[in-house]
């Protein structure tokens, strides 16, 4: 077991880009269970033992990428550098490959502005009144208020978009956000994203997206609000069933 030092070391290694927001967020909050270290060359596998994300750096053993899949269950799904893909993929054979883009914002007048009450800030007993949201999404939820704030648009009075910080490094924030199904594309998605932008901003954090190749609505919503792509990866995870 690695102490909170040894964790900080690690992340120091890795710049803090895009690439790495999800694992240097582990890293850096002293979390995250480590398997397969190597120095030289540095390669590591990290899970989330709270949710199903697995993250390989570099090029760790076999065996530890297997184990660390084992400990996580059938939903695991794994984040790997565009170069380290050839070399995980063929150990998880049944899992599919699907290339990721990472963007930053390069130009925020392109952000709606934020009526007054249109988004605000929720908590668990504002998810417990709430309808229509599914009991995945509720659990994951009052999961992430535990250690974080979840922006809201509000429509009649209760929240249909939600949107936080999925991970967080010195500089940077990755956008995480869910819309109820008869909300989608209606604006009010962008309008949770500014605000919680805006928010952010005082912490002089800036916003990374990251969104799959073939989630065109995803990908659009990034360019309409101003990112930019500056890196890609790839998310491997079980075909859906």
């Amino acid at each position: 077991m690695l102490d909170r030092a040894a964790y900080k070391r690690l992340a120091d290694s890795l710049p803090d880009i895009p690439r790495w927001i999800e694992t240097r967020s582990m890293l850096l909050a002293g979390e995250g269970e480590i398997l397969g270290l190597t120095e030289d060359p540095l390669a590591f596998v990290i899970r989330d033992t709270r949710t199903s994300f697995v993250a390989v750096i570099g090029r760790p053993p076999e065996d530890a990428i297997r184990e660390a899949l084992h400990r996580t269950g059938e939903d695991a799904y794994l984040i790997v550098q565009e170069d380290d893909e050839p070399y995980v993929h063929p150990l998880v054979p049944r899992f599919v490959s699907y290339p990721a883009v990472l963007h930053l914002q390069s130009d925020s007048s392109r952000l709606p502005e934020v009526p007054p009450g249109a988004v605000e800030f929720i908590q668990d007993d504002d998810l417990a009144r709430s309808e229509g949201v599914p009991d995945a999404l509720r659990s994951e939820l009052r999961t992430v208020l535990l250690h974080t704030q979840i922006a809201a648009a509000i429509v009649d009075g209760r929240p249909v978009v939600f949107c936080y910080a999925g991970a967080e490094t010195e500089t940077l924030w990755d956008i995480s956000i869910d819309t109820l199904e008869p909300y989608r594309r209606q604006g009010y998605a962008a309008l949770a994203v500014a605000f919680l932008i805006g928010q952010m901003w005082r912490r002089r954090k800036r916003p990374v997206w990251g969104a799959e190749e073939q989630n065109a609505a995803s990908m659009g919503l990034a360019r309409k609000l101003g990112f930019t792509p500056v890196d890609r990866l790839f998310v491997l995870r079980a075909p859906p069933r």
